[in-house]
């Protein structure tokens, strides 16, 4: 009667211990799973080709996986593995962080407006008068690049007769706001005039003296050409006298012979 008894005393010792054991093991090997995820910030402006990069915490805190990934809605930015976010072009999109451990996610609105600076407009090569409107063309630059033909358009302001005139770019889409100008000078269009050689017979009346030397357009010389005094048989210079052209000209005269011969 006592071995039975102690048989049935070490037993239950054996169950209780066993017992004990198993439930001290599925406590050590539960995980502790994440809740939530928050970003640092929940909106966020920046200006094109900006950078920022996110923080964020999970919810609890000693969440065994606390690894995350990153992703994007829209093509105004783009955003690494680390959370940093490049602003691409002007809108909106929203970065999107997200737990491996249940998939939580959280997100920021970020806007992207344009770059607002003074442009540097360079003229390209001379500009001379030609007639019509003159358009040269033109470097422009923001923050030492070189920008697109689409980054900007170009407009000019007394841009026909020779003096100054001006140019201005004014920033589009990405760099709407955006400007800059520059002077430039329309050069005088030069213009050679050559007075044509003439000839008269003693008596008789001078003939109209004429030249060559085009003019863009309609436009036209004024004044007329002269000749140096006299009548008797002999060779006398045509002069350009009182003729000339408008401003817009450099005007380079080019003297003619005037002969006057006996009559036969």
């Amino acid at each position: 009667m006592k071995i039975s008894r102690l048989f049935l005393t070490i037993a239950s010792i054996t169950v209780i211990t066993l017992i004990g054991c198993t439930k001290d093991s599925n406590s050590r090997d539960k995980k502790v799973r994440v809740e939530s995820v928050s970003l640092n910030q929940k909106t966020l402006t920046l200006v094109v080709g900006g950078r920022e990069t996110f923080t964020f915490s999970i919810t609890p805190q000693d969440a065994a996986n606390k690894e995350v990934s990153w992703s994007h809605m829209g093509d105004a930015v783009s955003v690494d593995r680390y959370g940093t976010v490049t602003a691409v072009k002007t809108g909106q999109a929203n970065i999107i962080v997200t737990t491996d451990d249940g998939e939580k996610t959280d997100q920021c609105v970020v806007t992207v407006t344009p770059i607002v600076t003074t442009f540097t407009v360079t003229l390209q090569g001379r500009t001379i008068y030609s007639g019509t409107p003159e358009t040269p063309s033109v470097i422009v630059t923001a923050f030492g690049k070189t920008l697109y033909h689409n980054d900007y358009t170009l407009a000019y302001s007394n841009n026909i007769n020779a003096g100054t005139a001006t140019v201005t770019a004014t920033g589009r889409d990405d760099y709407a706001g955006s400007s800059g100008s520059e002077i430039f000078t329309i050069e005088k269009c030069p213009v050679v005039v050559t007075a044509d050689d003439k000839f008269k017979f003693t008596g008789d009346a001078d003939p109209t003296l004429t030249f060559t030397g085009s003019l863009y357009g309609s436009d036209t010389y004024s004044g007329a050409l002269t000749r140096e005094a006299g009548e008797t048989v002999g060779a006398y210079d045509i002069l350009q006298g009182t003729l000339s052209a408008s401003d817009n000209y450099a005007l380079t005269f080019k003297k003619g012979v005037f002969l006057i011969f006996y009559r036969p």
